[in-house]
């Protein structure tokens, strides 16, 4: 019996990605979305400076229920 290759017909690299790399990519795309949103939304400047929420100290995504925005 031969094992197909999981990669072989996939749309996007992201499709196969294990349990700790997927973690890791929306960890990244969270942060990244939060610095975006900081920057260019007066409101979400306003909340995460009361919170002072810091989206570059962000880690992990259980941060964020913490963080009273």
């Amino acid at each position: 019996m031969t094992r197909k290759d999981r990669t072989e017909g996939i749309y996007s690299r992201r499709e196969v990605l294990d349990e700790s790399e997927r973690r890791q990519y929306y960890q990244i795309q969270i942060k990244d979305l939060l610095s975006y949103a900081y920057r260019y939304s007066e409101d979400v400047k306003k909340r995460f400076d009361r919170a002072q929420f810091q989206a570059s100290k962000f880690k992990t995504l259980s941060e964020i229920g913490r963080a009273h925005v």
